[in-house]
């Protein structure tokens, strides 16, 4: 089915959905609240992997090694953890106790150029 027919269908299926399977709550009161200002709905979202930092600054993540920026906490974190967060959209972050971490990539794998057997 192509995603055009898929999404023209859409409402027909949820309409459907809804009057086989949905209940009436026990208590009707919306006991939805608003996000209060310290939570963070992205980062929850995220896919996180912990990873040692090396002495050097440097990590490996998904193939790709991270030098970290050689700030003063960057620093003091050498040889410690760190957190990598995979956002959905692609955006990665590495952070400590909740700092984000400012870092470059090193690619090896285009980087490494192999001479030619003969």
């Amino acid at each position: 089915m192509p995603p055009e027919a898929a999404n023209d269908y859409a409402p027909e299926f949820m309409a459907g959905f809804n009057r086989r399977f949905s209940k009436a709550p026990r208590n009707p009161k919306d006991m939805h609240r608003p996000f209060a200002a310290h939570e963070n709905l992205d980062g929850a979202m995220c896919r996180k992997e912990i990873r040692k930092l090396s002495q050097s600054l440097t990590l490996r993540y998904d193939k790709i090694m991270f030098i970290l920026d050689p700030t003063d906490l960057a620093t003091a974190l050498a040889g410690q953890k760190v957190i990598v967060c995979d956002y959905p959209d692609g955006r990665l972050e590495i952070t400590h106790e909740g700092t984000s971490l400012p870092y470059r990539t090193f690619d090896t794998l285009r980087s490494v150029h192999r001479a030619k057997v003969s």
